[in-house]
């Protein structure tokens, strides 16, 4: 980020003014932000940011490692020592559940460097940062990486801003490396500043595999992680369906046949084959009666009334005991 004429820096990280490298992002709430922040000035944690490491060196410059939760919105701001001074800012986001792991860091004297030796805990990816103040009169063009300890780097960002005449300027580079099995990691760094006491950083993120497949050209040293944990969520370790893997949702309409249901719901399905599935009642056979009583005598005589369509398979006719008048047949809807 260029000089602003103020002692403070706004980083948004969905803003494209002024990206060196990579792309904007808007952070999903609850992923893990993960900033390096470099300047030729101090500056405080911003607020609402954990410090998790900062440079040896802290006479050039301040670099500082911090991280966050997103909450989706994440723009802050960094507020300098100095006023008008340039700033790296090199923001990652990482899954939801991932953590900061472990890190190293030391003063470096020479243009050709091993970085501080890192020994990682449970990771799946590996920073290494170099950085340093460039007064008047100090140039500086790129950061070579390559392996020495551990899996290879890959370069991330190299960028410089020079100075003014009047606040000194920067220059930044960093590499990666995604690997979950190194228990040590230092690459080599050559750069042509002859501007000595410079930062270097190693760290190491532990971040959850991503649900996809392995990318073709990409995810070396991780490639078996994420296609295990794309495996995973469907199978078992020994190749089985994983339980709630086939549910509702999956399963389409008029496929299963009653053979493959469990034998609990065969039988049932047998019983209510054969049961009685609907009556029908003949309105001129029977007779409601609302207004009197059967006897407990006529009551008795009648044992079951069973409809087959519209005729009766068996009917009652009794005398009502009170008037002398036949009687009907008295129904309670159940």
């Amino acid at each position: 980020m260029p000089r602003n004429g103020t002692k403070t820096h706004t980083v948004d990280p969905s803003n494209a003014t002024n990206l060196i490298n990579g792309s904007t992002f808007t952070p999903t709430s609850g992923n893990f932000l993960v900033t390096v922040l470099h300047s030729p000035s101090t500056n405080p944690t911003p607020s609402g940011w954990t410090s998790n490491v900062v440079g040896a060196n802290t006479g050039n410059g301040t670099v500082r490692v911090i991280s966050k939760s997103a909450a989706g919105s994440d723009t802050f701001s960094v507020t300098h020592s100095l006023t008008n001074v340039p700033m790296i800012a090199e923001v990652f986001e990482f899954l939801s559940g991932s953590t900061f792991d472990a890190s190293a860091t030391k003063i470096d004297y020479g243009t050709a460097s091993t970085m501080p030796t890192l020994t990682p805990g449970t990771h799946t990816l590996m920073i290494a940062l170099q950085c340093n103040d460039l007064p008047q009169g100090y140039n500086y063009s790129n950061c070579t990486w390559s392996q020495d300890i551990g899996p290879a780097p890959t370069e991330l960002l190299d960028a410089v801003y020079f100075s003014d005449g009047s606040t000194n300027g920067l220059w930044y580079s960093s590499a990666y490396a995604q690997d979950t099995t190194a228990t040590s990691w230092a690459p080599d760094v050559t750069n042509d500043s002859t501007r000595d006491n410079r930062n270097d950083i190693v760290f190491s993120i532990n971040a959850p595999s991503p649900t996809r497949l392995p990318q073709v050209g990409n995810d070396n040293g991780v490639w078996g992680s994420i296609l295990n944990n794309y495996l995973s969520v469907s199978l078992t370790a020994g190749g089985a369906l994983a339980t709630n893997t086939v549910l509702n949702a999956n399963i389409a309409d008029g496929v299963i046949v009653a053979t493959k249901l469990d034998p609990t719901v065969q039988t049932s399905l047998a019983k209510a084959d054969t049961a009685l599935a609907s009556a029908s009642l003949d309105s001129s056979t029977v007779t409601l009666l609302s207004t009197s009583t059967l006897t407990s005598n006529a009551v008795n005589k009648i044992i079951s009334i069973a409809f087959k369509g519209s005729t009766p398979l068996y009917t009652y006719t009794g005398t009502d005991p009170t008037t002398g008048s036949p009687a009907g047949i008295y129904f309670k809807v159940l």
